[in-house]
């Protein structure tokens, strides 16, 4: 299987964590020298992030309606996973 499920976390074969981007959109976001795309698939956007960038990456907020900022992204969870990898959920 290509991810485990470690406390809640959805982490794959080289302990990166699964984020899912709120919005369907692809994103890319920059931390320090290091980019995380959010790829689209099967109607999730959601990148795979090193253990020592997920509280960075979580604490991204965008601009909403009314100039709100609000979360952009948040941890994914088994279904999300499921469905971007392309595995059968049946």
């Amino acid at each position: 299987m290509p991810y485990t499920v470690e406390n809640g976390r959805m982490v794959n074969e080289l302990g990166e964590v699964a984020i899912r981007w709120n919005v369907l959109t692809p994103k890319q976001v920059n931390l320090g020298t290091k980019t995380y795309y959010f790829n689209i698939k099967m109607d999730i956007s959601l990148c795979w992030v090193k253990p020592e960038d997920i509280d960075k990456i979580l604490a991204v907020r965008v601009s909403c309606c009314g100039g709100t900022m609000n979360q952009s992204c948040h941890l994914a969870n088994e279904l999300d996973v499921k469905r971007w990898l392309g595995i059968s959920i049946w």
